[in-house]
């Protein structure tokens, strides 16, 4: 058994060599002529327009420059200057103007002034000032209005300087060019992004102030999501855990920030510490996803989606209180990003769905009832994105790559079963040389993950259209695909056959967060996971384990695949 787990850790270790699945990355384009961070961004057309910010590491002094970026031409301009220097303003585009509403004037001073810039005349007007001095909220528009507020006021720089949250919201009409007092928010927001999906609107932030700027205990952590319903004038607080928790300073996009249904978000700090982490929350689905993490860690940016591209400029990385200037301009194509359970489909004509990076809670809380005494809940991050079967392994796949049959239950169609887990890694092994890609079991919680569709919750649907179990199965396997699919477009994870994971099993779950687990490096029992044709609806639960000697083989069981996909 040694031997063979030596020879399996080899194999591994060559399989890294092949070649990925592909994925979108990050590009480098033109540096930003003069490098700001606390910045507003807005995009009309083709252009990504950059709005004022700080300069130098005096973060009181802000700048009035107006910097232009062509995406075609890949090169800055420089635009006409605002009318008074603005740092860490709320900006949207109505009808081709851009409207900048209020933000931080130098000596870090809050203002309430509003001005609209017209690109096709290349003039500013004022226009009527916000009933706050604001800045560092947000500002979206949807449909005929600009929602515009919340964020923080400052009276100066100096360590007494009066710092207070807005809760404040309002409804501008640029038409009119009046303001309409909106329902308060349920807690304060700045350093946000924000989106709007079927008329409603997110916002992701990073902070609330407690007491006042100089110092990060200053600062009340913000996590989760604020959603507004303009039909109804509400506010929800969503729980929706976040792929990197409690940071500020946000890569913000501040103007079209949204692509389809993703809300961008990408970097920030925790502590005088940039992140390179980069993700989107699915407005459909409120869950946060992973995208391909930064170049470099950066924050206080600003940019916004041209055409199917998020272009990210300026910001600062590095470390201390500011960090150094982040010069080169940053480009993702968006379009070459797959949705969660999109396919492709390999030359055995295996489908397998894209699974993003995302954060979870693996195992089942308290009250649930039925829940066994090893699956304590805990969050679980998943740092890179992979793809997984869409439907168990079938007979006529494993004939394909093995050569010889195995299964109790007869039919290509049907699951491959009565297989042991040392059988099923070899299969993957002999798909990975036959595809020239990495293909292996999936680990725990990458199965747990795609089963809840990133969710907590046990996922939609009666057990009855969504599995064969004890119930309904009459006692035998059944095609696979035949049941309803999970939101990711999964097929029979809930029953058919149980699955081979690739994780030796552990009864207790590790208590706090963890990133990419794998369980315990020693040899012993491998996990299981799904109910199958045989299974009572306990062991149908996506919480759900099991485990066995890798060397055993049971008709009930089976396995799907995971190919890996680069970040």
């Amino acid at each position: 058994m040694i031997q063979r787990l030596s020879f399996m850790l080899l194999w591994f270790s060559l399989l890294a060599l092949l070649p990925p699945a592909s994925a979108a990355q990050w590009q480098v384009k033109a540096e930003i002529p003069h490098c700001v961070y606390g910045h507003g961004g807005a995009v009309i057309g083709e252009r990504l327009y950059i709005l004022g910010g700080c300069e130098t590491r005096d973060w009181t002094k802000t700048s009035v420059r107006l910097q232009v970026y062509d995406a075609p031409r890949d090169a800055w301009t420089q635009g006409p200057d605002l009318p008074i220097e603005l740092g860490w303003p709320m900006v949207a585009v109505y009808a081709n103007i851009i409207f900048v509403f209020g933000g931080m004037r130098n000596g870090a001073v809050s203002t309430d002034r509003v001005w609209a810039y017209d690109p096709a005349a290349g003039s500013w007007a004022a226009r009527a000032p916000l009933p706050v001095k604001a800045m560092n909220g947000v500002a979206i528009t949807v449909g005929d209005a600009i929602y515009v507020g919340l964020g923080y006021e400052r009276t100066d720089g100096s360590a007494k300087g009066v710092v207070r949250n807005f809760l404040e919201f309002y409804r501008y009409d640029p038409t009119e060019d009046r303001y309409q007092r909106l329902a308060d928010a349920p807690e304060g927001a700045c350093y946000a992004a924000v989106g709007a999906y079927r008329g409603n609107l997110y916002i992701v932030h990073g902070a609330r102030f407690e007491i006042g700027f100089h110092d990060m205990k200053d600062y009340g952590w913000a996590d989760g999501v604020l959603k507004y319903e303009p039909a109804t004038d509400t506010w929800t607080k969503l729980d929706a855990p976040r792929i990197q928790p409690k940071l500020f300073f946000l890569t913000q996009c501040t103007s079209n920030a949204y692509h389809a249904e993703k809300l961008l978000v990408c970097g920030g700090q925790s502590h005088y510490r940039r992140t390179q982490v980069a993700g989107y929350f699915d407005m459909r689905h409120e869950v946060f996803f992973g995208l391909p993490t930064l170049p470099d860690p950066r924050c206080c940016g600003g940019g916004g989606v041209v055409g199917d591209y998020l272009v990210l400029a300026g910001g600062f990385w590095g470390v201390g209180e500011t960090g150094d200037p982040a010069k080169p301009t940053w480009r993702l194509h968006l379009g070459a990003i797959p949705n969660p359970g999109d396919t492709i489909a390999n030359s055995l004509g295996m489908k397998l769905a894209y699974i993003p990076a995302g954060k979870f809670l693996r195992g089942s809380p308290l009250h649930v009832p039925d829940r066994q005494y090893d699956e304590a809940p805990h969050l679980v991050r998943l740092t890179k994105p992979f793809r997984i079967g869409v439907t168990e392994v079938t007979q006529s796949q494993w004939q394909k790559v093995m050569g010889t049959g195995r299964s109790h239950f007869k039919g290509d169609t049907l699951p491959v079963e009565n297989v042991s887990w040392q059988e099923a890694v070899e299969f993957c092994e002999k798909l990975s040389r036959r595809e020239g890609k990495v293909y292996r079991l999936p680990t725990e919680a990458e199965w747990e993950y795609a089963c809840r569709t990133g969710s907590a919750g046990p996922g939609a649907g009666r057990l009855d259209d969504l599995a064969w179990y004890e119930a309904n199965s009459d006692g035998t396997t059944r095609p696979v695909g035949g049941k309803q699919p999970n939101a990711w477009g999964l097929y029979d994870l809930h029953g058919n056959v149980s699955e081979w994971c690739r994780d030796t099993y552990e009864s207790a779950y590790p208590p706090n967060e963890v990133t990419d687990p794998t369980g315990p490096a020693a040899d012993g029992y491998k996990v299981i996971r799904g109910g199958s044709w045989a299974h009572f609806p306990l062991a149908c639960r996506s919480a759900a384990r099991n485990s066995a000697p890798p060397a055993y083989r049971f008709r009930e069981t089976g396995f799907r695949v995971v190919l890996e996909v680069s970040d």
